[in-house]
């Protein structure tokens, strides 16, 4: 009886933590010097407070992974997103506002965040930071996600980055 309830117990365990793969992984918020054209005079984000924004990026991706005791950091991490590149994709799907790629072991993501300058959803009226910094943010922690295992359709199991560290 004893040696079925270890079993039990063990195969939850696999489970447990097979599902909750993202266990242990810090991310880090790269802000690339690119992040503050869109802010730059003449520019559409001119009228827009860039340190307002990247504070509130920080503290939105923050509370995003924070549940899941992730922590998210501008010095540490072992997944990292770059803000503010030039570019319009690479990897799995590209969109052209953030790509990922899994290149272990310090697998990281690119968010295009002056693409967004280009969208009349955050142009004129439109361009405040809090608008500005949900839409960053949301993207930054869409693309960190699968650099953690997690993912977009929930048919896909397995997944390149950090794989090594979730194999059971």
């Amino acid at each position: 009886m004893k040696s079925l309830r270890f079993f039990t117990m063990s195969l939850f365990l696999l489970v447990a933590l097979s599902y909750n793969q993202a266990w242990g992984y810090t991310i880090k918020l790269v802000f690339e010097t690119g992040f503050g054209n869109a802010f730059q005079p003449g520019q559409p984000w001119q009228n827009v407070n860039q340190t307002e924004v990247q504070n509130l990026i920080i503290d939105k991706v923050t509370a995003d992974f924070s549940p899941q005791g992730i922590s998210v950091s501008t010095t540490t991490g072992n997944a990292t997103v770059y803000i503010g590149r030039s570019g319009s994709g690479f990897g799995f799907a590209v969109t052209g506002i953030g790509s990922y790629l899994d290149t272990n072991p310090s697998p990281y993501a690119e968010v295009y965040s002056n693409n967004f300058a280009s969208l009349p959803a955050w142009q004129g009226s439109n361009a405040t930071a809090a608008r500005i910094s949900t839409a960053i943010a949301g993207t930054t922690s869409h693309e960190a996600s699968h650099l953690i295992n997690r993912h977009c359709s929930p048919a896909i199991t397995v997944m390149r980055p950090f794989s090594r560290a979730v194999a059971l």
